[in-house]
């Protein structure tokens, strides 16, 4: 029961922050919106959309806050 309620709260913690998540993921190597889904599906065992991870690392380069 204890493994169960903690690997809910992980999983919820990973969809409550899913965009710091993606800003944040390791800059050093180029990746894909595939790896980037791949990323926070192995790191919280939550799946997120491909619309959901193109805004959140695309946005801020078209608006120029991010290079």
């Amino acid at each position: 029961m204890k493994q169960k309620n903690l690997k809910k709260t992980h999983k919820r913690i990973g969809k409550s922050f899913t965009n710091i998540l993606i800003q944040a993921e390791p800059q050093n190597a180029p990746t894909s919106g595939y790896d980037t889904i791949a990323f926070v599906n192995n790191k919280f065992s939550s799946l997120v959309s491909s619309g959901t991870v193109y805004f959140l690392r695309y946005a801020p380069k078209k608006k120029h806050i991010a290079k």
